[in-house]
């Protein structure tokens, strides 16, 4: 029984990543690569970032609904959004274009 035990399978020996970078590779290997027809297609409208309205939501009652209803889902499926017409200064709000949008804010 221990030897049947010991033959139900074994992985692929793997070389660490420092050896790989040793190897100073041009291309990835063949057995990392994933054919491309396990990736599902992503909606480009879906992968923009959430935007609230502040204006909206506390001001203007034919839209604060949607705005509130926007703010929610953002928070249930994208965990952050950005938020515009905040009343803040940009001059006392520090941030980096290149690395994240101004004003996003992350839900807790």
């Amino acid at each position: 029984m221990e030897s049947n035990i010991a033959n139900i399978g074994s992985s692929i020996k793997v070389p660490v990543v420092q050896e790989l970078a040793k190897e100073k590779l041009s291309t990835v290997p063949s057995r990392y690569l994933r054919p491309d027809h396990h990736l599902i297609p992503v909606n480009s409208k879906r992968r923009q970032i959430p935007v609230i309205d502040m204006q909206k939501l506390i001001s203007d009652p034919n839209f604060m609904d949607s705005e509130l209803h926007k703010l929610h889902t953002s928070c249930q499926e994208w965990g952050f959004f950005q938020l515009i017409n905040h009343g803040v200064d940009l001059a006392v709000t520090p941030h980096d274009e290149a690395r994240n949008p101004p004003h996003s804010s992350i839900c807790q």
